[in-house]
């Protein structure tokens, strides 16, 4: 998949789930303090799953440099199309590299230096090597706690306590939290994107494991990005639902029950989102020499979330 629409579908998949906290936080206030908190912890990391998004193609220094379209003509709307266009690149490109540099090679160095020498030479700086496997963005993602936490002292440093330690570790744990999260829907993203090729594949328990291999036949580039993009106009429809549905939720159910419903009815859609996805470009599985197709699993677990959430509606909305 591309980087713009990785960064459109992150954007609005950590949208979704700050709606939903935001919900939950107007809802706990006065009722439950324990909820409140839980509430505020899911909004901030929420805020953070973009970063996690960005992250795992900061390998790639082409997919961020700062390009303006040739248009055969101008007018005020397209210039300031153009002008928006290049802010947000802008932002893009400074986001991108602040993370390639803070995060990533920190990383990549201290991941060569602690494992054994027989998984070293398996760690490669390339596209879809460090950053596409779960010990990358493990790592990774402590190396973004300690860099917040740091960052949080030297802010506060002059009136530095137990209480302000205590509070970043919350606070940088929350914020590392939605960067796992985002990194994971990267991956899920990347998980149907890989040309039917198994050199474009996605190899999950590298080093460790490199005969575990994950892939489908889509390709952005030939499709000229148009799957990218209905997929974006279905991730921002829910967007634009989700406050309703909440409300809807919230309304007519128990609050506590109501707030695992509006969690798990958002989680649902998504997953169905991704799972269509996969369905339609045959994702298959490689484990050494057998390869599976996942179309039969997917369709299980799309029934799966279907039925749950019916039951759900059915045993815990109030009529």
């Amino acid at each position: 998949m591309r980087v713009k629409q990785h960064v459109i579908q992150g954007f609005f998949i950590s949208l979704i789930f700050a709606f939903t906290a935001r919900f939950m936080m107007l809802g706990g206030s006065n009722k439950n303090l324990a909820i409140l908190h839980l509430s505020e912890f899911f909004c901030v990391a929420s805020v953070f799953i973009l970063l996690g998004v960005i992250y795992l193609d900061v390998d790639v220094k082409a997919a961020w440099k700062i390009r303006k379209k040739k248009r055969d003509y101008s007018s005020i709307f397209t210039d300031i199309w153009d002008a928006l266009s290049w802010v947000c690149q802008l932002i893009l490109f400074v986001i991108a590299y602040s993370l390639r540099f803070a995060v990533y090679y920190p990383a990549y160095w201290i991941t060569k230096k602690i494992l054994p020498d027989k998984y070293v030479q398996k760690i490669e700086n390339k596209h879809r090597s460090f950053t596409h496997n779960f010990l990358g963005i493990f790592i990774s993602a402590i190396v973004f706690f300690i860099i917040i936490n740091f960052l949080i002292f030297l802010i506060s440093k002059n009136n530095y306590s137990m209480t302000s330690f205590l509070s970043s570790l919350l606070f940088s744990f929350s914020v590392m939290i939605g960067f796992i999260m985002g990194a994971i829907i990267h991956l899920m993203q990347d998980s149907y994107a890989g040309h039917d090729k198994e050199e474009f594949a996605l190899t999950p328990l590298s080093p460790f494991n490199l005969d575990i291999k994950l892939y489908g036949n889509y390709s952005s580039w030939d499709d000229l990005n148009s799957h990218d993009k209905r997929m974006s106009v279905f991730i921002f429809l829910l967007l634009f639902l989700s406050p309703v549905l909440s409300l809807l939720i919230l309304m007519h159910s128990i609050f506590g029950l109501g707030i695992v419903i509006l969690l798990i009815f958002n989680l649902s859609l998504l997953s169905i989102i991704f799972l269509a996805y996969g369905i339609k470009f045959d994702v298959k599985i490689k484990i050494k020499d057998k390869i599976t197709r996942l179309t039969s699993l997917f369709i299980k677990i799309i029934v799966g979330l279907a039925v749950l959430n019916l039951l759900l509606y059915i045993f815990f909305i109030k009529f």
